[in-house]
């Protein structure tokens, strides 16, 4: 009787035995980029899309943040009190807040990924003995 051995492993390495020369991004210059400056880590890491996306989502709650601000305070100062306007520049803010930690985050993850897919080759080797 026959019996067949399958082992499955799992391999990681790098494509040559030569540690890859790749340029190095800074996870704070990303953190700080894209604290003051909206979708600017992306930009940093050159992923353009997410740049797009990310700054134009920060820019869009932020100004709801600002215009409903505005209105609440002109209102308030008239004497009349508008809760919808109160409302909707907290929604939009922390909305914006929530937004604005996230791309902190994702930038310091991603600068600390970077290149990683083409520095580490990650595969499945299977074989089996008789």
């Amino acid at each position: 009787m026959t019996t067949i051995l399958l082992v499955v492993t799992v391999v990681a390495s790098t494509p040559s035995s030569e540690p890859p020369q790749t340029e190095v991004k800074s996870p704070i210059k990303a953190v700080l980029l894209e604290a003051f400056i909206p979708g600017g880590a992306s930009f940093y890491l050159r992923n353009y899309r997410k740049g797009v996306l990310i700054g134009g989502i920060k820019l869009a709650l932020g100004g709801a943040s600002l215009h409903y601000y505005l209105e609440y305070r002109n209102l308030k100062s008239h004497g009349l009190y508008y809760l919808d306007a109160e409302s909707t520049f907290y929604d939009c803010f922390w909305w914006f807040t929530l937004v604005w930690l996230f791309s902190l985050t994702d930038a310091y993850v991603s600068a600390n990924f970077w290149r990683f897919e083409e520095q580490t080759h990650i595969g499945i080797q299977i074989s089996y003995k008789f």
